[in-house]
């Protein structure tokens, strides 16, 4: 078989290439048409004789790889050629061989659009034919957009937003590099401006404000960077630190809650709000704090617990914990409320509890227990029982007290102590008597100590006098007299109360008479004592006042009276300070004495802090301190240095910023710092000193001073910044506004909605970020140190260079099954561009055939293409499926039987009735065939008929129980009635009157049971006896089954029921024996006798029996319990050692014991005391006697005491005056003693000196470092002693900078010195005001001096004013009036100077209205087949429609091109026009072109004569052009559409 072989030549015969401009007013792009012939000059079918054809020739593929690499910018297309054999029919593609490649060299053609015409030629077998392709590359491909970038510090930038094309790199306006604007980058470019670095030295972090190191930051970039020239840069992560846990201020401890439980609040005083909680820290007593409070808050404590055992004392801050301690604790004695506690206090054991004056407890719950309260408060609600003793004082009072002992009454609690104790009601001012105490609670009682009154003692003459309660102590000298005022006073001297008349007495403590002088009623006192002449020694003083109703009170007097003694000098050193002139330097005091008036000194920045008794150290001494020495002696005042007061006043918004410290404190000569920092947005003035003459003027936020000897109060001032918003609309057009501020929204300065032509608004944009409604100033700048923003409007242009699947009206046309789907190109905004010309061919999205199978019934199937216009059809065997026992194998893929059926397979187990074999019994399964998995067919009667067993074993079906009447019962299985089962009757209960009933076969079996008499009903039918005064009714049990009665059985079980009806009693009647009897009035044997009882025997009368009000027992004996310290039942008299001895009275007649059998005494009054003489030393020196002058008998010897031993005299006894012991010797100190020449080693003991020497001093060390305008000073330290002096070191002087330091508003020169402490910049060198230079609309001023930039801007000052010329508007084209504008500031002006300021759109002429210019009349006859053109001036950019007669012409009627705007009616649409004059109207944005045209009529076909033959001339010859075919368009010469 011959191969078939089909070749095809295609030899590229000819290449022509040239280029034709386009001169469209908005087309810059570059045509090409290139000319290439094809031709074919063999190839074979395989039939020798057969002739073929090239039937067609496309593009495959256009390489563009090279454009932008390569000079020859070459481009490689890629042909496919289609052919058929011509005799016998075989066709196919193939591609062609040789590829074409173009090459260009245009020197535009590197920046702008290619657009090439390309035709092909193909002469095969005789036939001339051409096909025409376009090759296009988009021109976004040759030039790159550079975006407008500012200059940095370190980087350049671009001047302008600019394109630079990719071949040439040239500059240019626009991406269709039309507007050159420089021959390369440079042209463009801004140099980097260099850093301006400001010095930051390193500050801690503090909650106050933040951290750094050292540093400098560069006040254009806000770079940071770690040294002065710039070249290491850094992050502000790296630079700046943290620590908002530092805290500035003092810790301050507060009470947490008001329950004061355990914990208190710290926290810094700078953050009052950021607290922890610790617990409270019981104050140190051996640090003189007090232990009852907390040592850092001041709590005082909730209450406090007193033990047998060591820890003695514990207290507690929460009142639940120390109610917890005391009730739980077998060694807690006491507990003390320190605090108020308005909840429930318990108390659940003996011992005591206080109550502290002024506290409150709400309620007070006291146990049975043996409770002594001692209330100096208030207990609003006391609950108690009769154990509790209630003790109080001036101030205790009591809400309510509840006795809950059951019977007790309150009077068992207020007279507990002492039956004659008194309580006062502060309702109604009375005196509680037991009668008014009877209830078991009462309100409003206060509980004293003493009854009524207590005794006040004052005394004149004395040296000393203290008191402790009702007991008083004085001390006198010997010889002096000593006048005592005694008076007694009620709680409140208003009250008056039964028994208020009263009586004093008093004892004199063994004082001769001839000593004392009594005189009553003296100023309002009751006794005013006149003691003269005493002896030296102790006297005690008792006085008593009693009241009739004998409640009394009494006081104790101690009087000492001491020898004379002799006045010493005190001398005041004002230690550093002075005294006044007048102020005394010393004075004479006695020992035993108050110091009393002491001298003021004064000290320059000191506060004087008092006399001490040593210069550093010592006791403090004031003008009550009893003098102790007994020689003369040296105070010494002792100071502390004052600080004075910086007080901060914050001018401005208090958002504005903060200053740290705003309060503060230092000493004269120290350093203050304070720190003002403005919050973001705002900025600081100045700081101003209220009560300095030299004011403000302070600009620097950081201010240090050094503080003088007053207080100061200081403003800081703060502002708020301004800044300025600059926009532009369309090109330079725009506007700009000031005084905006930090928080101010963007959008209320900005134009709303602008316009710009046929452009569509989208938004502004500051940089390359949008601007939304909300944003602020703040969100754009980004920092408060950007003084202005430049914000551009967004627009929109459309642009038809996207596609996007299944938007509406964008389909061109669908895929098919080999060619994709075609689209109409659309704009960003959705707008659709209707140009067949320019579409969009969607890849991949070709359908493929649809295919539909076909059997052939042969075990093969053909597939046919179901789509429409599609016949493709291919054949395949079939495949897929399964062959069964019933049936073939089915085609996957067309679904016909083909092949063979298989055999059968026994193997499924169906247990059915069809495949059932034998069925199972009570002991076996049923039994099954087989049968086929596919068909279903049975095993039986196949040569091996398999089974297989299923189901359950039936088991037996037995039949119901039936009895045997045996006590057994039988069953029988229905399947085989051989089958049975017998088993004995069970279940059921027999009673008295049945047998049990099984529960299986329900036959009874068994025997009756017996009866069960153990049921209990009350009724007359079992009654056995009625019930009595003594016992209840008797009934018979009965049978819980039949109900037969027990009566008559064996045990006649019987039960009692109802109730005793009891004794109804008669009155008692008295047997006249001390008992009384009663007789039941149902039963008159039955009677009770009882002993009397009730009522109160006393000694005069016996009891009366309560129940029959008989007298009976014996009179009481006298109760001799009443002590009455009365004349009538003394005994003995007091003597020095015991106690006056009275009778004890009988308690209700006053029948005094003397005389009975134990004549019952008891002691009173106060023993006498011995009557000492004075003391005398023994001759041991050591021991001193003093004898009693009552009984010589009596004496009393101790050893000497008191005095001080000196260093070399023996100490003198404070009591006998004689001296004892050992002179102590000198204690010189290890440590020196030094003054400003020598030191020495002091003795501690008084001013001997030891190892006097003079100084040695060292060669002195720097501790104050000199500046630049201050002293500074050097330390000298003695080798031996360690004293110090220090000499002063002269200031170094100014080291100023030759470069200029500046602001916003001056220039100085920093000193180069680290030291230099000149921190105000007009105290600097050559601190002046900038100047020269001027101003423009783009720059500050340059100051001549330093050279910085000062000042604002000049607006009307512009350096690049240019002139434009007027242009007048044409229908395509807007004009300008003449203008100038400012490439600096980028405004419009209508003057040459700049002054006139208009905005862009001012500029702008509008368009002419639009006319027609070519077309206009044109003619055509009625169905002639003849395209119209008509030409509108207006811009093809602004065409909108067309319109005929008034109607909306559709596309598909016309085609518009460029050339201004040129409109051509489609020939097929001109023949269906009617006869008559037609008016097209081409609408533009900015007016309509109309013009008029004329359908004529066809003529009458009548004969028409032959036409005379006139000669024609002869004809142009023109270029070749392509053979025209039927609906082919017409093309010149040029290739481009006519």
């Amino acid at each position: 078989m011959k191969k078939k072989f089909l070749a095809v030549l295609l030899v590229l015969c000819a290449v022509v290439l040239f280029a034709l401009p386009a001169y469209a007013a908005s087309d810059t792009s570059v045509g090409y048409t290139v000319n290439v012939t094809l031709s074919a000059d063999s190839y074979f079918c395989g039939t020798e004789g057969h002739t073929g054809e090239v039937t067609s020739i496309s593009i495959k593929n256009v390489d563009s790889s090279e454009w932008d690499t390569s000079e020859t910018r070459p481009l490689t297309v890629l042909f496919e050629v289609s052919f058929k054999c011509n005799t016998c029919g075989v066709s196919g593609t193939k591609i062609a061989n040789n590829a074409l490649s173009l090459t260009f060299r245009d020197a535009d053609s590197c920046h702008a659009p290619f657009n090439a015409s390309v035709t092909a030629r193909k002469l095969l077998t005789g036939r001339d034919d051409s096909i025409t392709f376009t090759l296009t590359r988009d021109k976004i491909g040759y030039a790159e957009k550079i975006d407008k970038k500012d200059a940095t510090c370190t980087e350049s930038g671009i001047s302008q937003t600019c394109w630079e094309c990719q071949g040439c790199k040239q500059i240019f306006s626009d991406e269709n590099c039309t507007n050159k604007l420089a021959n390369d980058i440079s042209g463009v470019t801004i140099p980097a401006s260099g850093h301006s670095l400001t010095h930051y030295e390193a500050q801690d972090a503090n909650c106050q404000h933040d951290g750094w190191v050292e540093h400098w930051r560069c006040g254009k970039c806000n770079g940071y960077f770690l040294d002065a020239t710039g070249l290491n840069p850094t992050g502000s992560s790296s630079v700046m630190r943290y620590d908002r846990n530092k805290h500035v201020g003092d810790t301050v401890y507060v009470p947490y809650n008001l329950e004061g439980k355990r914990n208190h609040k710290v926290y810094p005083s700078c953050h009052p709000d950021i607290f922890t909680t610790e617990p409270h820290v019981l104050g140190d007593s051996s640090k003189g704090e007090d232990p009852d409070y907390c040592a850092l808050c001041g709590q005082i404590v909730a209450a406090k617990v007193l033990h047998s055992v060591d820890p003695y004392e514990k207290r507690f801050f929460a009142h639940d914990d120390a109610i917890a301690d005391f009730n739980s604790s077998e060694t807690s004695e006491e507990i003390h409320f320190l605090r108020s506690f308005d909840r429930t206090v318990s108390i659940n054991k003996a011992g005591t509890v206080r109550l502290a004056e002024g506290k409150y407890i709400t309620y007070m719950n006291v146990g049975d227990y043996d409770v002594t309260i001692w209330n100096d408060g208030k207990i609003t609600n006391l609950n108690a029982y009769s154990s509790t003793t209630l003790r109080g004082s001036k101030t205790g009072t009591y809400g309510k007290i509840t006795n809950r002992t059951e019977g007790g009454t309150v009077g068992d609690l207020l007279f507990r102590v002492n039956s004659n104790s008194a309580y006062y009601v502060t309702e109604d001012l009375q005196w509680i008597s037991r009668a008014a105490a009877s209830g078991s609670s009462i309100s409003e009682v206060r509980v004293l100590y003493s009854p009524f009154t207590y005794i006040e003692i004052t005394g004149d003459g004395v040296k000393a006098a203290t008191d402790e309660a009702d007991k008083y102590k004085l001390t006198a000298l010997r010889g002096e007299t000593v006048i005592l005022d005694v008076a007694t006073y009620s709680i409140q001297p208003a009250m008056n109360f039964p028994g208020s008349d009263s009586s004093i007495t008093w004892d004199y403590g063994g004082i001769p008479d001839d000593h004392v002088r009594v005189d009553r009623n003296v100023d309002w006192k009751d006794l005013r004592l006149t003691i003269t002449d005493l002896p030296s020694g102790t006297y005690t003083l008792t006085f008593t006042r009693t009241a009739v109703n004998k409640f009394s009170v009494s006081a104790t007097l101690v009087l000492t009276v001491e020898e004379t003694l002799t006045a010493h000098t005190v001398t005041f050193d004002p230690n550093g300070g002075t005294l006044s002139e007048g102020e005394m330097s010393s004075k004479s005091v006695f020992p035993g004495d108050a110091y009393g008036a002491l001298p003021t000194p004064m000290r320059d920045s000191h506060r004087f802090s008092g006399w001490y008794t040593a210069p550093v150290g010592g006791t403090k001494v004031d003008e009550t301190t009893v003098v102790t020495e007994l020689e003369d002696h040296t105070l010494y005042a002792h100071w502390t240095e004052h600080e004075y007061t910086v007080t901060v006043v914050k001018i401005g918004m208090p958002e504005w910023g903060s200053v740290t410290p705003m309060s503060t404190k230092a000493k004269a000569g120290e350093t203050v710092t304070l720190t003002a920092t403005p919050t973001t947005g705002n900025q600081f003035l100045e700081w101003v000193f209220l009560n300095k003459p030299e004011g403000g003027g302070w600009v620097n936020p950081v201010l240090t001073f050094t503080m003088p000897a007053e207080d100061l109060t200081i403003q800081a001032k703060f502002t708020v910044k301004n800044y300025s918003i600059g926009y532009t609309t369309v090109g330079v057009a725009g506007g700009s506004a000031w005084y905006v501020r930090w928080g101010d929204r963007v959008f209320d300065y900005l134009p709303k909605n602008p316009t710009y032509q046929d452009w569509v608004f989208t938004g502004w944009k500051c940089g390359d970020v949008t601007v939304t409604e909300d944003m602020t100033y703040g969100d754009l700048a980004g920092s408060d140190t950007v003084s202005g923003i430049h914000i551009d409007a967004q627009w929109h242009q459309h642009k038809f260079n996207m596609w996007m699947n299944n938007t509406p009206g964008t389909l061109k046309s669908p895929a098919d099954c080999t060619h994709n789907a075609l689209h109409y190109w659309m704009c960003s905004c959705d707008l659709i561009e209707y140009n067949d010309d320019h579409l969009y061919e969607e890849p991949g999205t070709a359908l493929g055939h649809l295919w539909s199978w076909t059997s052939n019934g042969n075990g093969t199937h053909t597939r046919t293409c179901q789509r429409e216009n599609c016949n493709t059809t291919e054949t395949d065997t079939c495949s897929g499926g399964t062959a069964t026992c019933t049936a073939k194998a089915k085609c996957s893929t067309c679904n016909a039987e083909y092949g063979e059926k298989l055999p059968h397979d026994f193997t499924a187990e169906t247990a059915e009735e069809q495949y059932l074999k034998s069925s199972s019994n009570c002991t076996e399964k049923a039994v099954y065939y087989k049968s086929c998995t596919v068909c279903g067919l049975s095993s039986k009667g196949t040569t091996d008929e398999a089974t297989f067993t299923s189901g359950d074993i039936l088991g037996h079906d037995y039949g119901a129980w039936t009895s045997n009447d045996t006590g057994t019962h039988t069953r029988v299985c229905s399947r085989d009635a051989s089958h049975t089962e017998t088993d004995n009757c069970t279940g059921g209960t027999a009673d008295c009157k049945n047998r049990a009933i099984c529960e299986t076969c329900g036959g009874e079996y068994g025997d009756l049971a017996s009866h069960n008499f153990t049921a209990e009903i009350a009724e007359a039918d079992y009654l056995k006896s009625d019930a009595t005064c003594t016992a209840k009714a008797v009934y018979y049990k009965s049978c819980t089954v039949c109900g037969l009665s027990s009566k008559g059985t064996t045990d006649e079980a019987t039960f009692t029921s109802g109730n005793i009806l009891g004794h109804d009693w008669g009155a008692w009647t008295s047997n006249g024996n001390d008992t009384h009897t009663r007789v039941c009035s149902r039963d008159a044997s039955h009677t009770e006798t009882d002993n009397c009882s009730g009522g109160t025997a006393s000694c005069t009368k016996k009891a009366v029996c309560e129940d029959c009000g008989g007298e009976y027992g014996e009179m009481n004996a006298h109760d001799f319990t009443a002590e009455t310290a009365a004349e009538q039942y003394l005994k003995y008299a007091a003597t020095c050692t015991e106690k006056a001895v009275y009778y004890k009275s009988c308690a209700v007649c006053g029948l005094s014991s003397e005389g009975t059998a134990d004549g019952a005494t008891f002691f009173s009054g106060n023993v006498l005391d011995h009557d000492w003489g004075a003391w005398t030393q023994n001759s041991d020196e050591k021991t001193h006697t003093r004898i009693c002058k009552r009984d010589t008998s009596h004496t009393e010897t101790e050893n000497c005491h008191g005095g001080t031993a000196t260093c070399t005299q023996r100490a003198t006894c404070t009591v006998c005056g004689a001296e004892y012991g050992d002179a102590l010797g000198h204690d010189f100190t290890t440590s020196w003693t030094h003054d400003d020449n020598e030191h020495w080693k002091q003795c501690s003991r008084c001013d001997a000196k030891d190892d006097v020497s003079p100084h040695t001093w060292d060669s002195g060390t720097i501790t104050t470092a000199p500046t630049c305008t201050k002293a500074g000073e050097r330390t000298y330290t003695c080798t031996e002693c360690g004293a110090t002096k220090t000499e002063p070191i002269d200031a170094t002087g100014h080291s100023w900078k030759s470069d200029w330091t500046s602001d916003a508003t001056h220039h100085w020169h920093e000193c180069a010195n680290e030291s230099c402490d000149v921190t105000d910049n007009a105290e600097k060198n050559g601190y002046a005001e900038h100047s020269g230079g001027k101003a423009t609309c783009t720059q500050n001023a340059i100051c001549e001096i330093c050279g910085d930039s000062y000042g604002s801007l000049d607006p009307n000052n512009h350096t690049d004013l240019k002139h434009i010329d007027a242009k007048a508007a044409t229908a395509a084209e807007e004009g300008n009036i003449a203008y100038w504008y400012c490439d600096g500031c980028k405004k419009y002006f209508s003057d040459k100077d700049g002054t006139k300021e208009i905005a862009k759109a001012d500029t702008v002429t509008a368009k002419l209205p639009p006319k027609i210019t070519a077309g206009d009349g044109a003619a055509v006859t009625q169905g002639e087949k003849k395209e119209l053109t008509f030409t509108s001036d207006a811009s093809f950019a602004d065409f909108v429609r067309v319109e005929l007669d008034g109607t909306a012409l559709e596309e598909k009627n016309y085609t518009k091109r460029e050339g201004s705007t040129i409109i051509t009616l489609n020939r097929d649409f001109v023949a269906t026009l009617s006869v008559g004059e037609h008016t097209l109207a081409i609408v533009s944005q900015h007016g309509t072109a109309t013009a008029k045209f004329t359908v004529k009529a066809k003529p009458t076909e009548t004969a028409t004569p032959q036409p005379t033959v006139t000669p024609q001339p002869t004809p142009t010859v023109q270029p070749a052009s392509p053979i025209l075919r039927t609906g082919d368009t017409p093309t010149s010469h040029c290739g481009l559409r006519c």
